[in-house]
């Protein structure tokens, strides 16, 4: 009979046990997951891509030209940002970017640093999705005054993705400055 009640003693404890680490289970916090914004911009940019670059006479380039480049994007920690590396040939300049969703500002932020002697810029700059294109707008110093611009991405198809910046003249007027085209290599 001792046998018998520890044995039923002993059931009852892997029971209980069993219940407990079930109800803990359930009363964990679920994980977070990354804003819907964000989990839209990670679908279209997550991957490895050729870079066409189509500078337009009189900005980054005065005399216009092309050149090339190499992207890689993948996901952050958790997915709740997106990491650039980012290799041009004209201008030569390697940058690393890192972009994400800011939930009170409710709009995208991203600070990026280069070789150019520049380091690391981005305090002024947001993003939100428009329809189907993502917008960026800041401003920068160039010859002492603050110059208003944006960038634009739009998805082209699932292969490629366009990013287009605009830089305002002296009048005030936004112009294209280059587009970068990127095609996905995988």
């Amino acid at each position: 009979m001792t046998k018998n009640l520890l044995q039923t003693a002993f059931l009852v404890t892997i029971t209980l046990c069993s219940c407990a680490a079930a109800q803990n289970k359930e009363e964990a916090p679920p994980k977070p997951v990354p804003a819907p914004e964000m989990q839209r911009l990670a679908k279209m940019l997550i991957g490895e891509w050729t870079v066409d670059e189509d500078f337009a006479p009189g900005g980054m380039m005065p005399n216009g030209g092309r050149g090339t480049g190499h992207s890689v994007i993948g996901p952050g920690p958790g997915g709740f940002s997106l990491i650039e590396d980012f290799v041009s040939n004209s201008p030569a300049v390697r940058q690393h970017n890192i972009m994400w969703w800011d939930k009170s500002a409710r709009r995208f932020k991203a600070i990026g640093c280069d070789d150019l002697g520049e380091g690391c810029s981005g305090e002024d700059l947001g993003g939100q999705w428009e329809g189907n294109e993502v917008v960026w707008h800041f401003t920068f110093e160039k010859d002492g005054k603050t110059v208003p611009a944006k960038i634009i991405w739009v998805e082209k198809d699932s292969r490629s993705f366009a990013a287009t910046m605009y830089v305002a003249d002296a009048s005030g007027t936004l112009k294209r400055d280059w587009t970068f085209l990127h095609i996905r290599v995988k």
